[in-house]
């Protein structure tokens, strides 16, 4: 499990990485204010559990990747995966959207693979390389 600094350093890339101020986001999940945000950014100060659920459903990810050091082997993610499809409680429907969007984003991983490869192996104009930024325009569309 990680220490409070190494969970507030992914906090505030996650923070970052979608464009939001610790104010705004303090706002919006109801913690706190800004300062209260900015000692949790660095380990001083850490979320309650209930803190921690409302950050990781508003960001879409799970708490498990949040505070755990540990990468998800493929042996876990099938048991958690059959534990999901085996539940009763989830329309067939929802499963299937599910499946798709997991397929999707092993489809847009694998293609930033490519272009960044690639891509950085161009050169500009002036004979610099080309930014890893070009790759966010290349994105597998939602039309499967």
């Amino acid at each position: 499990m990680l220490k409070d600094k190494e969970i507030g350093d992914k906090i505030k890339k996650i923070r970052k990485r979608n464009g939001y101020t610790q104010e705004e986001l303090a706002e919006i999940l109801l913690i706190g204010d800004r300062i209260k945000f900015s000692r949790i950014e660095n380990g001083k100060q850490s979320m309650t559990a209930n803190e921690l659920i409302k950050f990781c459903t508003f960001f879409n990810i799970s708490l498990d990747s949040l505070i755990n050091d540990e990468k998800l082997n493929s042996e876990d993610f099938l048991m958690m995966s059959n534990r999901y499809l085996i539940n009763e409680g989830i329309e067939i429907e929802e499963k299937r959207e599910v499946i798709k969007k997991i397929y999707i984003e092993l489809a847009n991983s694998e293609l930033n693979s490519i272009l960044v490869y690639s891509d950085l192996n161009k050169t500009n104009k002036n004979n610099k390389k080309v930014s890893k930024s070009i790759i966010e325009k290349y994105e597998i569309s939602n039309t499967i």
